[in-house]
């Protein structure tokens, strides 16, 4: 999870993103949007899968000045009032203007032509302003007891980040989490889509391959 906006397409293979607790099957051609804080995972198996994604503020696109564009959409987005439709595939009404619409973000980024931040400001709203009008927002509607969980959730992320390289139990993460060890491993399942002790190996080997290749 992170306090960032995140879009991506799904340029070639499929594979499985586990967004807010819910499985998702994505495939080629596949457009992801992730809102900001949310508890997200993704995987392959033994299958190949290529993604290309923008990972921005939302603060980027907002003025510094309170207005109608801050008050009705973008303050609800940062304060979770309203997420949006995870995967949005071929076939939806509103899927060939947004992948128009991305690849024009990439093509912009890439090449990087004068004054192109303009531009890629203009295609982020833009691209917003699409997923409001093709009816890519969901309401918000979470229990107490689902907010306390996610947010123990990110808070164990957060720590396990922090000290993955020192001794890390599931009894001490429970510990900080109020919960009996069982619950604790259910919970972090559910929401991170693997174990935790997998979680914590995958981190240490993916952080060991990265200073190896440096």
């Amino acid at each position: 999870w992170h306090e960032e906006f995140e879009i991506g397409l799904v340029s070639s293979g499929d594979g499985t993103y586990r967004i807010d607790g819910t499985d998702y099957h994505i495939s080629e051609g596949d457009i992801v949007v992730i809102s900001p804080k949310t508890l997200h995972s993704g995987g392959t198996g033994n299958q190949t899968m290529s993604t290309d994604s923008f990972v921005f503020h939302t603060g980027f696109l907002c003025s510094s000045i309170p207005d109608g564009t801050n008050i009705n959409y973008f303050n609800p987005v940062i304060d979770g009032k309203i997420i949006f439709k995870p995967v949005i595939s071929p076939g939806h009404p509103g899927h060939t203007l947004l992948l128009d619409c991305f690849l024009r973000l990439k093509d912009c980024h890439a090449k990087k032509l004068p004054y192109y931040e303009l531009q890629l400001k203009e295609l982020l709203l833009h691209f917003f302003y699409l997923l409001f009008t093709y009816h890519c927002v969901v309401e918000q509607k979470k229990t107490s007891i689902i907010d306390e969980n996610e947010e123990k959730t990110r808070m164990i992320l957060s720590y396990i980040a922090e000290h993955f390289d020192e001794e890390i139990t599931i009894d001490s993460l429970a510990g900080m989490s109020g919960f009996s060890s069982c619950h604790f491993m259910n919970t972090f399942k559910k929401y991170v889509g693997i174990s935790c002790n997998k979680y914590i190996n995958h981190l240490r080997l993916d952080t060991a391959a990265k200073r190896l290749e440096e």
